[in-house]
């Protein structure tokens, strides 16, 4: 049974306390240490334990736009290692993706040149000592495949999507994290051109979810044995719509998937409001192939048109949360982001975070993620235009009704007016 979440509306502003909200709090604002305009710092984010890793996919220290990745100390803010390729060159957009799971990095290089232009690549770092321990690359990449366009790694599995190859059909890769060797190739059943398959991906323990938004089924997600490759369902809304691109982003944590659909036209929001689904994997059989429905979707209350919530995604236990990086609260596509108590669905709680400092463009929510009870959202431009940075802070468990809990305004996103909007990202990157 699918639950639409939709809570009574709120007004946000500066020191309003919301009741049943969850007590959110800004730990650490994070900028590289060498920052400059221009860098995207910010464009991807991730985090897993005590560490937190932002990419910066247009730093230039290896040529123009050829990008670098940060990690940090989540507890004290302090940036502890600079990633940069070994062989990095010039518009490879290293940082594009990353990912982070123990000590291991990855970071997706989607237009590396290595089987050709713009096949890609993606790196694997130690994060204790930041030292580059494996590159990766498709058995059968080809110009243009766009491989590291999106990573995600849990254990000693990665995955990597390569959402331009076989004419945008798709297709994505599984790798030992240890030994750097490809063990496997994902590509869906009804796979087909321009489906966009590995536009995103994720991994948690031996399932992997790949996301194909341009498939004809209104957008679409796919699961899949990580140990053998072997797809075990497919995922679509059962209210999805043409264009809503379901599938644009992906995550998983244990038996819950969220994914989503950030051109979602819902009728209390307006077009392209966005949403997210949630999707209950308990009964999936890894053995074998399955069909599941969502068991809520998620509508941000204050939602309007062109907000694209649903943009980036991300989930940790009983904790979701997703970006809205065109909400306009603090000007145009000034951007926000939603945390979602998703324990029990039948009284969900929901804390609508805008930055105190925010400006049109900022775009905060482009990129998210959650480990624990600390999240990271991608920041403003403190140096310089599209500089960037980034922004955690921590979540406890929601104050029971009637008792109030404080809404903490946080953070800006990554942009300004030169910041890269979804047109100019398509003309761009091969395969966006």
């Amino acid at each position: 049974m699918r639950s639409v979440l939709s809570l009574a509306p709120v007004v946000l502003l500066s020191g309003v306390t919301l009741a049943n909200a969850t007590p959110v709090a800004l730990t650490n604002k994070l900028t590289a240490g060498d920052a400059a305009a221009g860098d995207n710092f910010g464009y991807s984010v991730g985090i897993s334990g005590s560490t937190a890793i932002v990419g910066a996919y247009q730093d230039d220290d290896n040529g123009d736009d050829s990008g670098s990745a940060y990690l940090f100390d989540t507890t004290t803010g302090t940036q502890t290692q600079k990633l940069i390729a070994d062989d990095g060159a010039a518009n490879d957009y290293f940082g594009t993706s990353v990912g982070l799971s123990g000590t291991t990095a990855i970071v997706g290089a989607p237009s590396d040149d290595d089987n050709g232009r713009f096949s890609g690549s993606a790196y694997l770092f130690d994060t204790t000592t930041g030292a580059q321990t494996q590159k990766l690359i498709a058995s059968d990449g080809a110009a243009r495949d766009s491989f590291g366009w999106s990573v995600g790694i849990s254990g000693n599995l990665a995955i990597v999507g390569a959402q331009g190859s076989g004419t945008y059909s798709g297709s994505a890769y599984l790798f030992d994290t240890t030994t750097g060797i490809q063990t496997h190739k994902l590509t869906a059943d009804d796979g087909a051109g321009r489906d966009y398959f590995g536009r995103s991906v994720a991994r948690s323990g031996t399932t992997a979810i790949v996301g194909a938004p341009y498939d004809d089924d209104n957008g679409s997600a796919y699961l899949f044995n990580a140990r053998t490759g072997d797809q075990i369902a497919k995922l679509t809304a059962s209210d999805g719509v043409s264009g809503g691109e379901f599938g644009y982003s992906v995550g998983i944590f244990g038996t819950t998937a969220i994914v989503g659909a950030p051109f979602d036209d819902d009728d209390d929001n307006g077009t392209n409001s966005g949403a997210a689904y949630l999707f209950d994997l308990s009964s999936l059989d890894p053995n074998g192939s399955v069909s599941l429905t969502e068991t809520a979707k998620l509508l941000a209350t204050a939602g309007a048109a062109n907000d694209l919530f649903g943009w980036s995604v991300g989930i940790f236990g009983t904790t979701a949360i997703v970006g809205a990086p065109y909400d306009d609260d603090n000007g145009s596509a000034s951007g926000s982001a939603y945390f979602y108590d998703i324990a029990n669905l039948s009284t969900p709680v929901e804390t609508k975070l805008i930055a105190n400092d925010g400006a049109s463009w900022d775009r905060f929510g482009l990129s998210v993620a959650i480990s624990g009870s600390t999240a990271i959202v991608n920041g403003d431009d403190d140096n310089g235009p599209a500089s960037g940075s980034a922004y955690l802070y921590t979540a406890s468990a929601p104050a029971p009704v009637p008792l109030p809990a404080s809404l903490w305004l946080l953070g800006a996103a990554v942009g300004g007016a030169a910041g890269l909007r979804r047109v100019a990202q398509r003309r761009r990157y091969p395969g966006t």
